[in-house]
């Protein structure tokens, strides 16, 4: 059953259109209506965009938030695995289940770039990345795509869920330690089995 209905009839799904509902110091990349591959066959809007974190820094975050036509009401953000370094959980039957269940689901590169989840060399002499990394990368993108999801919806999300295993439960833990309220609730293990 959805809840809250569809987006904004004011607001497109192109990249000018929701970067006048993105924060400020956000960058919308792209934009797209699109819809996952059967079996779930969902119509949404593929959000890409950019953030630059500060002090220290400058350091570029990478995020997506997928906003579906027919809305539940709530937000599911993905954690990563390894280092992160790249929108891991994007395309995963999880990611792909929530988002056809009518979640907004969003997901982060958690700061840096990177061909392998086991390369950790963005961290040698480059404090912006250690702390992206640590804890802010997936803060700021949640606070990002919670302002999208509120504009693109005119609504605030009614619950908010942050979903991970190995470094995505340790950013779960982080999250529940610093931002206590970034979200409701946690599905998470510390353990990648």
């Amino acid at each position: 059953m959805m809840l809250s209905g569809s987006a904004d009839a004011s607001i497109s799904c192109n990249a000018s259109s929701v970067q006048t509902i993105a924060p400020p110091g956000t960058t919308i990349t792209s934009a797209t209506h699109t819809t996952l591959p059967s079996p779930f066959n969902t119509a949404y809007c593929q959000v890409l965009g950019s953030l630059v974190s500060q002090n220290p820094g400058p350091n570029t975050v990478v995020f997506e938030v997928d906003l579906p036509d027919s809305w539940n009401g709530r937000f599911a953000f993905y954690g990563n695995g390894g280092f992160g370094g790249s929108l891991q959980a994007i395309g995963t039957e999880s990611y792909d289940s929530a988002l056809a269940s009518g979640f907004s689901t969003a997901a982060t590169d958690t700061g840096h770039e990177s061909l392998s989840l086991l390369d950790g060399s963005f961290l040698f002499n480059n404090l912006a990345g250690r702390e992206d990394f640590a804890f802010r990368a997936v803060h700021e993108s949640t606070a990002a795509a919670k302002t999208i999801i509120g504009g693109f919806y005119s609504n605030a999300a009614t619950f908010s869920y942050f979903l991970g295993c190995s470094t995505g439960g340790r950013q779960a833990m982080v999250e529940t330690e610093k931002y206590p309220d970034d979200y409701d609730g946690l599905v998470t293990s510390l353990d990648p089995q």
